[in-house]
């Protein structure tokens, strides 16, 4: 069901388990590269690389409710 979708997605930085969503995840992570996953039962999951710099906020959000055909 959609409202299933919604809850119980699991967040992975760097292949640990850091979290799931919603709520929001919040993390501080070192600088430098991090390959951001979230799973999702009913779906496949999203990975995302992204890089972190000192000091700034990085938002990764995806919706599993959209597809995607380029992925």
């Amino acid at each position: 069901s959609a409202a299933s979708d919604v809850y119980k997605r699991q967040v992975y930085v760097n292949g640990e388990m850091v979290g799931t969503a919603p709520p929001r995840v919040t993390l501080d992570a070192p600088a430098g590269d991090s390959v951001v996953e979230i799973r999702n039962d009913s779906a496949t999951a999203y990975s995302r690389t992204v890089n972190v710099r000192a000091g700034r906020t990085v938002r990764v959000s995806h919706d599993f409710t959209q597809k995607n055909d380029a992925e």
